[in-house]
Formats: structure tokens, sequence, C-alpha cells
């Protein structure tokens, strides 16, 4: 029988690990927003087919699979948290600190680890991770982040971009 995988407890991210294999030092970012899509959906791949004039079946054919981005939102984000998503720097302190966003997207390279209520870890190694301001000053919005992970080839030899498991 197989795994019923639900649910999220928690996303966790941080720096890959210097052999290029998945980072030990997690932490989350903040709450995952409720009414966001927490999603890893793969693309269709793209299917190369050798074919010749006399036949009509290919000969050769060739997968490549398609993008599987994860996709999650930050509900609360602070200062701290804007500066690690986006790069930048936080000045001061308290109440009168500030974020000075940077003009360029950085993307970095991050583990993250998603945990969810019960059923299978997923833990994408060396995930690409940009962020996207979603604002919404209205009386029933709010100031959010959308993340967005590519899943990225690993440095580590034989280390895989996605492990499933453990459980958790």
């Amino acid at each position: 029988m197989g795994k019923i995988t639900r649910g999220l407890d928690k996303i966790e991210v941080g720096n890959v690990a210097a052999d290029g294999g998945p980072g030990t030092s997690l932490a989350t970012l903040g709450f995952t927003d409720r009414d966001s899509p927490v999603t890893m959906v793969e693309a269709d791949p793209t299917i190369d087919r050798l074919y010749a004039h006399e036949i009509d079946t290919p000969l050769d054919t060739e997968v490549t699979g398609g993008e599987s981005p994860f996709l999650f939102t930050v509900v609360d984000p602070d200062l701290d948290t804007m500066a690690e998503i986006f790069g930048g720097t936080v000045s001061g302190s308290g109440s009168t600190a500030t974020y000075s966003m940077p003009g360029t997207k950085v993307i970095k390279k991050q583990t993250v680890k998603i945990t969810p209520k019960k059923g299978l870890i997923v833990t994408i190694v060396n995930g690409a991770m940009y962020g996207k301001i979603n604002a919404d000053w209205a009386k029933a919005g709010k100031v959010a982040i959308d993340v967005v992970v590519e899943p990225q080839q690993p440095t580590k030899a034989d280390t895989d971009p996605i492990i499933w498991g453990p459980q958790a």
C-alpha cells in the first residue's frame, strides 16, 4: 500500500552545504499563506523523436524532463525575511529599522525542506530561489512574498536534485 502525504507542517530554507549536498542549517522564513498555492507541479517533458521518411514510427526518442518549480507564499514577512529572500540590507533596529531592496533580482542557491503534516518529507537539495512582492493594502488584503524555488542539479557527486523521504 502507498504512503499518503498531506498538509504542511513547515518549509525550511538554508544555504546549500559546502560540499554541494543538502544544507543542514535550515530555518523557516515565516508562516505560509493558507489562501495561496503551496505546490510543485512538474511540467510536461520535451519529447524529441527522430523520424525517417520511409516509416511512420520514430527510430529514436529522447525525453527531457519538464521544469518542476516549488511555489509558496510567506504571509508574515518582516525586514529580515525580505533581506533573506531578496538580498539587500536591513539598517537600524527595532521600530526604526528599514530594509533596502536591491535594484536587480537576486537568485539564491538554497536547500529547501518541505515537511508535511503526515507523509513524506521532500528536500530540494540545490534550489534557485527568488521572491516576488505580492502586496494588497485593501481592507481584506495583505502584504506577502511569493517564493519560487527551481530545483537545480546539485554540485555534489551522486546527489539527485529532489529527495523524497523520510516520513514526517
